[in-house]
């Protein structure tokens, strides 16, 4: 009796842990996140920060749509790229790695009319880790959340 009740215990165990491998997560895998400051090398161009988060998707592009951003207080509006295939294209497939990009501008003083890249937006919920990306996967909206964002060398164009 003690044999047939380890068996159907085992059984269980692994027939619960097949059902819940085969489930599919439909959460953002966060790959990487960086940010690299960078300074423009002709005179009167602008300088500023340039914002990178890499996931990996869980369905296609038909299914999800990520067009929210907010890095500390800033929002962005954003769309994803396929960062896999050759050529950024906007058409990816489940399991792909996307990558999400955002610029923040800082005016040249000689040029006082370039204009930061950041819509006005509050953010979900308070968060004070690094970026918030809003996502929907058909139509409900979720939020990955990035604790840090790894600093990048700082970029002097020539």
């Amino acid at each position: 009796m003690q044999m047939k009740n380890s068996l159907i215990v085992i059984l269980y165990l692994l027939f619960s842990n097949a059902s819940i491998a085969g489930c599919k997560s439909h959460n953002l895998i966060l790959v990487k996140a960086t940010s690299q400051d960078f300074v423009g090398g002709a005179a009167g161009s602008p300088s500023g920060t340039t914002y990178s988060i890499k996931f990996i998707a869980p369905v296609n592009s038909k299914k999800l749509q990520i067009d929210q951003v907010w890095i500390g207080g800033a929002y962005y509006e954003v769309q994803a790229f396929s960062a896999k295939r050759s050529g950024a294209s906007a058409s990816f497939a489940a399991g792909d790695t996307i990558e999400v990009t955002a610029r923040k501008l800082v005016a040249n003083p000689m040029h006082q009319n370039i204009e930061e890249a950041v819509a006005t937006q509050t953010k979900p919920f308070e968060y004070s880790g690094a970026a918030i990306v809003g996502y929907k996967i058909g139509k409900k909206q979720k939020y990955l959340k990035v604790e840090k964002l790894e600093t990048l060398k700082r970029e002097n164009y020539q």
